[in-house]
């Protein structure tokens, strides 16, 4: 399965706008009461990222 990069924020003070934001706040909420037991967030800077998509076979 290939999943989604995670979202990208270039500044401390974007990442608290996203945390603030009303929209993120009723989603979270909605989150947390309809579909998610448990979930894990890390915030951190990304020095490499490497990808490989294969492309169509022969």
């Amino acid at each position: 399965m290939i999943t989604p990069d995670p979202p990208y924020w270039a500044t401390e003070d974007s990442i608290a706008a996203w945390r603030d934001h009303r929209d993120h706040i009723d989603a979270k909420s909605r989150g947390r009461s309809d579909w998610y037991d448990r979930y894990e967030l890390r915030v951190a800077l990304v020095e490499r990222a490497v990808t490989f998509h294969p492309g169509p076979g022969p």
